[in-house]
């Protein structure tokens, strides 16, 4: 399934235009080509600050199975040229988890278990046209949340 929202606003883009905040999608995770993909781009002149998380182990909190869920998600950014640019697989341990729960709570994104399997990345992007890759670590298979947030103040 492809999902395409666009933001339509035809006047130059400034701080009190609408903007699309986040988007989420929910989905089986496989592997190969089967892992979950998310598209954006960045319009403008400006770069974004950007929070992208891959949810698998806190959907327990949303009445998941722990069998059913994505047990060690990984995330993975790539440009359109499909460079990777970004990965990351247990968010806490990274030395940027305080600045990646905060901007959680600015975006209005769930919380994240300090310690947890969930993946999760804060970057400043250039405009241009990004994929966020959700996948299992291991080839690991299972339920699992991609999310982008346009978390830029």
């Amino acid at each position: 399934v492809l999902i395409e929202v666009y933001e339509a606003t035809v006047a130059a883009t400034t701080a009190t235009s609408p903007r699309a905040s986040n988007v989420a999608t929910r989905g089986e995770v496989g592997t190969g080509a089967n892992v979950l993909i998310a598209g954006f781009v960045i319009n403008g002149t400006a770069s974004r600050r950007m929070l992208l998380r891959g949810v698998g182990p806190t959907l327990t909190r949303f009445g998941l199975g722990q069998n059913a869920v994505l047990a060690d998600p990984q995330l993975t950014l790539k440009d359109a040229a499909g460079v990777t640019l970004r990965t990351n697989d247990d968010w806490s341990t990274g030395g940027d988890a305080a600045i990646i729960a905060a901007a959680a709570v600015s975006g209005g994104a769930f919380a994240l278990a300090n310690g947890s399997k969930d993946a999760a990345m804060i970057i400043m992007l250039p405009p241009g046209a990004y994929t966020v890759q959700l996948s299992g670590v291991g080839n690991t298979t299972g339920i699992g949340i991609v999310e982008v947030y346009d978390v830029d103040p």
